[in-house]
């Protein structure tokens, strides 16, 4: 999607070694391509050259086969695979490997460094997000027990875990201001004291027992942040799907969530599975589904002026999908693989 191109849909070409379709795969943006990793259909790992519109295959990870997992790209050029399941082991295993010269199509992947494992995942009920990017560039991987930091140095540094801050095994993490925030995603734990919050600055953890407004139960929801918010968006609730949109200032004390008017028209309707992304003053929001329909629309969240809108379908527009991946690059919005 790009708003140079008349605000449209624009296919991609699938020129070069493409992914074959895919969901529950992991996407990321280096800055000079896209790259796509897993899922529940295969174990390869592509690049998609944003300059030269190509796509080409990279050497397969050796390392075991996953869906439900993290992919980041580090400053340094490390690639992080991280986390996930498989169908056949519930043992997660952490793998770092090196990416060498990618824009140019030269590329060697191996594993690297085992940096901690996580045992009894529950399998593919378990979607993670463990790792992330400190502001001062540092790899941060939470596991249970344990953090692990890997600085620009090269150097990794163990900080333990407090109990009951260990017990993080169904959740979704995002990076706000100098934090990073831990939303839990079972209904037994969808409580304030769940909700934690792990400083980089502080190295130290805080748990929201004060929070006020906590918003329903939700599972299968949009969890992004943008300047110093938070913002969770529908998701599936038991019976059926949501449609409500709650916001968090991370800078503001005390900390409440609150509700974001859906008095305008462009509100989506309720589903789940859906993909957010971030860019500029616009949370984007495609597809989804509401566990019987599979929606095929796109609309927009303006955070400055705190209202929906409809986003027209032009172009060569994407058949309506859930549980797909999209990373925002340069004034675009990028979308890859799900299910229909």
């Amino acid at each position: 999607y790009s708003p140079s191109a008349g605000n449209a849909w624009v296919q991609m070409p699938l020129d070069g070694h493409a992914p074959s379709a895919r969901c529950h795969h992991s996407s990321c943006n280096t800055g000079e391509i896209l790259l796509i990793y897993g899922g529940d259909a295969t174990t390869t790992m592509h690049a998609f050259d944003f300059a030269r519109n190509i796509w080409f295959g990279l050497p397969e990870p050796n390392f075991d086969p996953r869906s439900y997992h993290r992919l980041i790209a580090l400053p340094c050029g490390d690639i992080c695979v991280l986390g996930g399941a498989n169908k056949t082991n519930d043992s997660v295993t952490v793998h770092v490997g090196w990416l060498y010269a990618a824009a140019e199509g030269e590329v060697n992947s191996e594993e690297i460094d085992k940096v901690g494992s996580w045992s009894r995942m529950r399998g593919l009920q378990h979607k993670d997000e463990l790792v992330c990017i400190s502001p001062s560039d540092d790899l941060v991987c939470f596991g249970p027990t344990c953090i692990r930091r890997k600085d620009v140095g090269g150097e990794w540094h163990s900080d333990d875990v407090p109990d009951p801050c260990m017990r993080r095994m169904a959740y979704k993490a995002c990076v706000c201001s100098e934090s990073v925030f831990f939303l839990p995603t079972t209904k037994n734990r969808w409580t304030g004291v769940d909700f934690v919050e792990y400083s980089f600055s502080n190295k130290t953890f805080y748990q929201n027992d004060s929070m006020h407004g906590w918003p329903p139960w939700r599972e299968d929801c949009s969890f992004v942040a943008s300047a110093n918010s938070l913002y969770i968006f529908a998701g599936s609730a038991g019976g059926g799907c949501l449609n409500d949109l709650w916001q968090l200032r991370s800078t503001e004390e005390p900390r409440r969530w609150t509700a974001v008017s859906n008095n305008t028209a462009g509100v989506p309707v309720p589903r789940c599975g859906h993909s957010a992304a971030v860019q500029g003053d616009g949370m984007y929001i495609y597809s989804g589904w509401d566990h019987t329909e599979t929606h095929k629309d796109f609309h927009m969240f303006s955070v400055c002026l705190n209202a929906w809108f409809q986003m027209p379908l032009r172009g060569i527009i994407p058949v309506g999908r859930h549980h797909h991946s999209a990373v925002a690059h340069a004034q675009s919005m990028y979308m890859f693989g799900g299910v229909n």
